[in-house]
């Protein structure tokens, strides 16, 4: 993720809903044109397509900025 605006984004969650888990580097909050990194790992619960959201609460004016993810469980 890159904040590309003037100021810091001071997130306020990053709740992962879905059969999925996040792990950041971004802390509390990421200065102006700085980077981090969001990393998702699927964890399926069922076979299948499965899906998930991960919004990004902050700050900014258009918050959240949503993340929409897609999987394919398979059967053991």
């Amino acid at each position: 993720m890159i904040n590309n605006g003037g100021a810091s984004v001071k997130f306020t969650a990053k709740p992962v809903i879905g059969d999925f888990a996040v792990s950041d580097t971004c802390g509390a909050s990421l200065a102006a044109h700085e980077a981090c990194t969001i990393s998702v790992t699927f964890k399926p619960t069922a076979a299948g397509k499965r899906t998930g959201d991960l919004p990004l609460h902050d700050d900014a004016t258009n918050s959240p900025q949503l993340v929409t993810m897609t999987g394919k469980g398979n059967r053991h």
